[in-house]
């Protein structure tokens, strides 16, 4: 998307934010859809926050609501997607997640585990129902659905900004590819 504002990915880190949401029913795991939006909705919260995403994901508005791409594709283990990896220590089954070991905390700062906490609360107790209603009626959802020209057309994290941080979206277009996440 062009004059988007884009952070570098840290496959590292998706892959320790995955598993930090994947551990938190323990090793039963967590469903697809709540994971993602997990991410999604701690991501809002450290964007607006602290002026970053936890690991500079890319989201795409879906059938679904926005889908975490980076996040989804090393779920799916896409080739492409873990090759930065040594391993990706966590299985998928049906619409489960399940993780083969803890996140290394160590990969995630202390404001990425408060957003993550966040997140987490707003996702953990809902259906598939509530979260798709949820997501679907987020503005940078509608937003980029409404004028979507495929099926999978990249959200503007500008769109994701509340009102009071809209004023930092041509600093955040200039400096967030040049930030380490």
């Amino acid at each position: 998307m062009p004059n988007s504002i884009h952070f570098k990915l840290n496959p590292g880190k998706a892959l320790e934010t995955i598993l930090w949401i994947a551990n938190r029913n323990g090793r039963r795991g967590v469903d697809l859809y709540k994971l993602v939006k997990t991410i999604l909705y701690a991501d809002m919260y450290h964007l607006n926050k602290y002026g970053r995403t936890i690991y500079g994901e890319v989201y795409l508005a879906m059938a679904h609501g926005p889908v975490p791409e980076h996040a989804y594709e090393i779920i799916k283990k896409e080739p492409l997607a873990v090759s930065a990896l040594k391993s990706v220590p966590l299985s998928k089954s049906e619409k489960m997640v399940k993780p083969k070991r803890t996140a290394h905390l160590s990969a995630l700062s202390k404001s990425d585990i408060e957003a993550l906490t966040e997140g987490w609360k707003v996702c953990k107790d809902l259906s598939f129902s509530e979260l798709k209603s949820a997501a679907d009626s987020l503005p940078c959802y509608v937003k980029t659905w409404e004028a979507r020209t495929s099926d999978s057309d990249e959200i503007d994290l500008a769109d994701m900004l509340d009102e009071k941080n809209k004023d930092k979206v041509d600093e955040l277009r200039e400096v967030a590819p040049s930030i380490s996440i």
